[in-house]
């Protein structure tokens, strides 16, 4: 892929525009990857929403009571970097550790205290 996880293992869940429970109206979900070595969540932040974006180091994805931190980061900068928001929407890339393949929903949360988006259904 090029956005991040380089390519998918042949048992690798991909999941496009997941439905999502709560989330800033100006951020969508495009995509999630279920694999062995990680989880990859493809944002788009839509231009009018922000002059900038950015993202915090310590974000993770929750999901039974754990955390799956956050490894790298695609076409975002973190905080306190900026990443201005030019010339259309802009899609980014987060790859965390591995959630299980079994996983239906999880939460993302911007660190503590940031942003996030719950119930982000990936299979029944």
């Amino acid at each position: 892929s090029k956005n991040g996880v380089k390519f998918y293992s042949d048992n690798a869940i991909v999941k496009n525009n997941p439905s999502v429970g709560n989330i800033s109206n100006h951020i969508r979900i495009k995509k999630v990857v279920l694999d062995y070595d990680a989880t990859e969540v493809v944002f788009e932040a839509i231009e009018n929403g922000y002059d900038w974006i950015s993202i915090n180091r310590q974000s993770y994805l929750f999901y039974k009571g754990n955390k799956y931190m956050l490894k790298s980061a695609n076409g975002i900068k973190y905080s306190p970097e900026k990443t201005m928001m030019t010339g259309g929407n802009r899609e980014f890339s987060l790859i965390f550790e591995p959630l299980p393949m079994t996983a239906s929903s999880f939460v993302f949360s911007e660190g503590n205290n940031g942003w996030f988006a719950n119930n982000i259904r990936i299979q029944d």
